[in-house]
C-alpha cells in the first residue's frame, strides 16, 4: 500500500482518539447515602392514582358542551404569490 494512504489512516485515527485521551470528564460527585423508604411512607405511584371520593360526596353533574359549528368554506383554494421576478400559484 501507499505510504500516504497509511499515513492518512493513522492521522484520522489520531484525530478520532486524541480528544478522548486529552479531554477527560470531570469526576462525578459522590451521591449521598440514600435512606430506604420506610414501610408506611407514601409511594409516588399511589400519588399518581386518582383519589376515591368520600362516601357521602357526589360527583358534579356533567355540563352540556355546545356543538361546534362547521367552518365557513374558503373563498378560494388557490393562493397566488407574486413578485417582480416570479409568480407562483
Amino acid at each position: 500500500m501507499d505510504r500516504r494512504f497509511l499515513a492518512a489512516i493513522g492521522l484520522m485515527m489520531l484525530v478520532v482518539l486524541a480528544p478522548t485521551i486529552l479531554y477527560k470528564r470531570p469526576p462525578r460527585p459522590t451521591p449521598a447515602a440514600e435512606v430506604p423508604p420506610s414501610v408506611g411512607a407514601p409511594d409516588s405511584a399511589a400519588a399518581s392514582l386518582p383519589r376515591a371520593r368520600a362516601p357521602g360526596v357526589r360527583s358534579p353533574a356533567p355540563t352540556a358542551v355546545p356543538p361546534l359549528a362547521a367552518p365557513a368554506p374558503a373563498a378560494e383554494d388557490t393562493v397566488v404569490v407574486r413578485s417582480g421576478l416570479y409568480q407562483y400559484s
